[in-house]
């Protein structure tokens, strides 16, 4: 991935990894007509997020690892362009009505 080698996680007062399941994955039904597969996870909100770093990049990561919880068990899926500066207010991702990754 291409980017800010020296970007880190970001450490506002109301930021905290967001945790999806299986049932979070939406619409995951496979198009045989097109040979693909979209995906489809819901908005995500953080709220009152304390001004501070500003955030520059959503990523959607798989942990192969769930009972360790360590970030050496967490691998990168998708990197989406996310700039935004906290201001005490909510912070909402929101994911593209179409889905936000496509398989094909």
């Amino acid at each position: 991935i291409e980017g800010d080698a020296s970007a880190a996680e970001v450490t506002n007062s109301g930021y905290a990894r967001k945790v999806l399941t299986d049932t979070d994955l939406t619409a995951f039904a496979p198009d045989d007509t097109n040979d693909r597969v979209d995906l489809d996870i819901p908005d995500q909100t953080w709220t009152g997020v304390a001004a501070g770093s500003a955030w520059t990049d959503f990523l959607v990561c798989y942990d192969n690892d769930t009972t360790s919880g360590t970030d050496s068990s967490i691998v990168p899926g998708t990197c989406h362009d996310f700039a935004v500066t906290p201001s005490g207010t909510d912070i909402t991702a929101q994911i593209a009505a179409a889905g936000y990754y496509r398989a094909s």
